[in-house]
């Protein structure tokens, strides 16, 4: 870019109109490539915003499952509740027994669970036997899209997710605080 600039102040110098034609010629071109260079670079919803509505929603006696351990390591570095949560190995055979052992654990334990869906997850288990299995014991409260991912609530009392995400938790803004008084 700066040889870029530098000749074209040369071409200014030399020849004004010429100069002025070749800085025009430039915009015009940098104007119709910047979209498809920037539309790439979009951000999106993902993983970490995710978990941050997660963090605020989520409360103490709620349970979470996540359907593969593809996103164990990834989920736990963005755990800074350090939220308790149970996981289904990919490798796992999802039949409704095995299924039935590694939901009902969660289900017979929590007031409701957030079931954390990935692009792995609807791969490791493409007719939704986990969801289903959790749609049993809890009608499904909430689907909150993430770009590729999904949170979704189950929980057996009705909860209104705009007045979480609104009032102050005390143990988020306890963490807050403290981020803050250390950074």
């Amino acid at each position: 870019m700066l040889a870029l600039g530098w000749g074209l102040a040369r071409w200014l110098k030399w020849r004004r109109w010429l100069g002025l034609a070749l800085i025009a010629a430039v915009v015009v071109v940098l104007a119709s490539v910047l979209p498809d260079y920037y539309r790439s670079r979009q951000t999106t919803a993902d993983f970490p915003a995710l978990m941050k509505a997660l963090t605020n929603l989520a409360r103490p006696e709620d349970g979470i499952n996540l359907p593969t351990d593809k996103d164990f390591p990834v989920f736990e570095y963005y755990n800074t509740r350090h939220l308790k949560w149970i996981g289904i190995p990919s490798g796992a055979n999802l039949t409704p027994t095995e299924v039935a052992l590694r939901v009902d654990p969660v289900a017979t334990t929590h007031a409701a669970i957030w079931v954390v869906v990935t692009p792995d997850s609807v791969a490791l288990d493409p007719n939704r036997a986990i969801l289903e299995r959790i749609a049993t014991r809890y009608p499904p409260a909430a689907d909150l899209p993430y770009g590729s991912y999904r949170l979704q609530l189950y929980a057996a009392e009705p909860r209104s997710l705009t007045e979480l995400a609104i009032a102050p938790r005390p143990d988020v803004m306890l963490n807050r605080i403290s981020a803050s008084a250390r950074g």
